[in-house]
């Protein structure tokens, strides 16, 4: 298999229904023999905000690297809603934040 023929089989996405679907995505990396995300997305309708949290499970020794884009697809994110991702790795956090309009096209 070509390179041309190997990227073009790893960056094909399923066809998203944005009037109806939000996708969220956050880069984590993890090093480790295993490296599991768990992912959990949290709505609060009073403060109009989602939260998106991947927590990173790094097990073993290893010196392998993961990486995972965490894509996920939920319902429509009205648009004055804000978005925050909140990434933990081995009791460390860091917190980003953006408006729910740049996660549209």
């Amino acid at each position: 298999m070509s390179y041309e023929e190997f990227l073009a089989t790893c960056n094909v996405f399923p066809e998203v229904d944005f009037g109806r679907h939000s996708v969220l995505g956050a880069h984590a990396t993890g090093t480790g023999c295993t490296v599991t995300f768990e992912k959990h997305v949290y709505q609060d309708e009073q403060s109009k905000k989602v939260l998106y949290e991947i927590a990173v499970v790094e097990e073993g020794e290893c010196e392998m690297a993961f990486h995972n884009r965490n894509l996920i697809l939920i319902p429509r994110i009205p648009p004055e809603y804000s978005v925050e991702f909140l990434l933990r790795s081995a009791g460390r956090a860091d917190s980003h934040k953006m408006a729910a309009g740049g996660l549209r096209p």
